[in-house]
């Protein structure tokens, strides 16, 4: 759980990281969506509450005009 919660966090980053082009960072998310769906199967809509939800607000917060 510390990894993966970890590997979240490094995808806040790139949204924060205004440098990063939003394609890339759409692809970390999308690979953080397949690793949780591996991890810990059946638990999508929690990926979808917890962290799908975190990055969006870090998206309209910080990168509003992509």
């Amino acid at each position: 759980l510390r990894d993966f919660q970890r590997r979240a966090d490094e995808v806040s980053s790139l949204i924060l990281d205004e440098e990063m082009p939003w394609v890339d960072v759409a692809i970390a998310v999308e690979n953080l969506r397949a690793l949780a769906q591996q991890w810990f199967p059946g638990r999508g809509a929690f990926f979808e509450m917890v962290y799908e939800s975190r990055f969006r607000r870090l998206r309209e917060q910080f990168r509003p005009e992509e």
